[in-house]
């Protein structure tokens, strides 16, 4: 007969709860996933551009009163001219850019109050 020894590992594994849409689940999370910054809902106010390109035109000034759904400004992009329009109804606190600029995705364009 063979006896052979084996050493069994005893570390306890802990478990952590995640509640996703009010179901709990049992799992184990990544330290990168604990130290995360949570999610925020974007800020309707603040106008960002979600593609790269040029500002062809500014329809909008500072102080100005603006609507829900009028345009703010055109951008360039890929041989496209590409219109934002306002999802809020308010005031143009401030303009980030100026006619003719390039810009990344994700720059700020407008915050409205």
């Amino acid at each position: 007969m063979n006896n052979k020894n084996t050493t069994v590992n005893t570390q306890i594994e802990t478990f952590d709860t995640l509640n996703i849409d009010g179901t709990a689940y049992t799992t184990r999370l990544s330290p990168m996933f604990k130290h995360r910054t949570p999610w925020q809902p974007p800020d309707p106010g603040h106008i960002a551009s979600f593609i790269p390109g040029a500002v062809a035109a500014i329809a909008v000034h500072e102080g100005q009163e603006i609507e829900e759904g009028d345009e703010l400004i055109t951008i360039e992009a890929m041989k496209m001219k590409i219109r934002i329009k306002s999802p809020i109804s308010g005031t143009v606190k401030k303009i980030h850019v100026h006619e003719g600029d390039k810009i990344p995705k994700g720059a700020t364009l407008f915050e409205i109050e």
